[in-house]
């Protein structure tokens, strides 16, 4: 029997006919629905961004129709590519070692694995993530500045990404910004980041552009993110989402038709959510507090739609709670391996200068846009597995390297030690 299970289902609608309509278009109830057979009276919406649906209808068109087989299959490709770039990566930045160490941990991920047959954004993101980290990684280790066809490739990167997850976004500026700082002269630095801007603006302006025709508003990434802010910046705010909380607004809009009452409840939504935001500065800053502490307190969010919070039968709950206590143990540790090798990369930048504070670079944006702007869900924190890898690889590189040093160092005291009584 088929279940729904929230974004995972809305997605999977949209995506099924998402290049027949050339845009993706609202469910108008919390109903069971069907890839590529929606209810009637659907209306255009915004609600989502558009990257991850156009990529998953991409494939239902290769694959002849809506097909999840090949959707997983699909993402589970991406996940072996996002392994082997945070090898590339990884070895650029701090040897073969290291990169070797970096994959494998993304490999072993059982969080990240999990979400593979999820038809959620996480896997397509991290492994945007990952592209992301390896273009970096190789414009900040060129001894000369590179050519401005790269910062128009790494524009459309980031712009792209963005249409997946905001958070693409302010992590593609600050990426800019090292740009910019590593290379100099200053004319030279203005037109490349003019030339990446504007690469940028290209994705951003098309799905504007089409928001201003058919929603008459000029909506850059989705109306859904205005909500997320305002249920992180309103009275009684917890970090995380709030089902039920705008029943009021709701119902005072509810004569209106959208797509005009999506519109016009985001822009309500953000400006109280900016007015709470600067007018209670103490509860936001205990709020920024707890929404780290929700982002990192798990990584097995993917079994709650695997399991569809416990409706689907295909997966045990017994087994479901070892799976969760398995990748909830084995994201403790990666965040161990995080905390000890951040001395390591601090003598790596003798040798890759600004390119090793890369992955804590990528690890901090993200997070605090999430923490500061959005809600405390451990899903988001998700699409950062390739730099969480890549910032504990050194750590446990090292110790395997040691270990292994200490029983052949052990083997060669003992064997001086008996040489030395064997003598008359």
């Amino acid at each position: 029997m088929e279940v729904f299970r929230w974004d995972a289902t809305w997605y999977q609608h949209n995506a099924a006919h998402f290049w027949d309509a050339l845009g993706t278009t609202r469910i108008p109830a919390l109903e069971l629905v069907q890839p590529g057979a929606g209810p009637p009276g659907l209306t255009w919406t915004a609600y989502w961004p558009p990257g991850y649906t156009a990529v998953l209808g991409a494939v239902y068109l290769l694959a002849g129709g809506p097909d999840l087989t090949a959707a997983e299959v699909f993402q589970a490709a991406l996940g072996a590519v996002a392994v082997l770039l945070v090898f590339l990566a990884a070895t650029a930045l701090m040897g073969r070692g290291v990169g070797l160490t970096a994959a494998l941990l993304l490999a072993l991920f059982p969080g990240h694995a999990l979400y593979a047959p999820v038809i959620m954004t996480e896997t397509l993101a991290s492994f945007l993530v990952a592209a992301l980290l390896v273009a970096m990684v190789w414009l900040l280790r060129r001894q000369t500045p590179p050519p401005l066809w790269a910062a128009a490739g790494l524009g459309l990167l980031v712009g792209g990404s963005s249409l997946v997850r905001g958070e693409f976004l302010p992590l593609g500026l600050a990426c800019l910004a090292l740009l910019v700082l590593r290379y100099r002269p200053r004319r030279r630095a203005v037109l490349w980041a003019g030339a990446a801007g504007l690469a940028l603006a290209l994705p951003l302006s098309a799905w504007t552009a089409r928001n201003l025709v058919v929603l008459d508003a000029p909506v850059v990434i989705s109306t859904g993110a205005a909500d997320a802010f305002w249920d992180a910046h309103r009275p009684g705010a917890t970090g995380l989402p709030s089902f039920g909380a705008a029943a009021d607004q709701e119902q005072r809009l509810a004569d209106v038709p959208y797509p005009r009452r999506e519109v016009t409840t985001a822009r309500i939504r953000l400006r109280e959510g900016v007015r709470y935001l600067i007018t209670h500065p103490a509860q936001e800053a205990r709020l920024w507090l707890r929404k780290l502490y929700l982002l990192h307190r798990d990584d097995s969010s993917a079994l709650d739609y695997i399991t569809a919070w416990g409706q689907d039968a295909q997966v045990s709950q017994p087994v479901a709670r070892a799976l969760a206590r398995a990748a909830n143990g084995y994201w403790y540790a990666v965040l161990a391996l995080c905390f000890f090798s951040l001395p390591l990369w601090w003598r790596a930048q003798r040798e890759a200068g600004m390119a090793a504070s890369l992955p804590l670079l990528f690890v901090t944006v993200w997070v605090l846009v999430i923490a500061v702007l959005f809600l405390g869900q451990t899903r988001y924190h998700v699409p950062l597995a390739p730099a969480y890898a890549v910032l504990a690889a050194p750590a446990l590189a090292f110790a395997v390297e040691k270990g292994s040093k200490w029983p052949m160092a052990a083997f060669r005291t003992s064997a001086r030690a008996t040489s030395g009584q064997s003598r008359p």
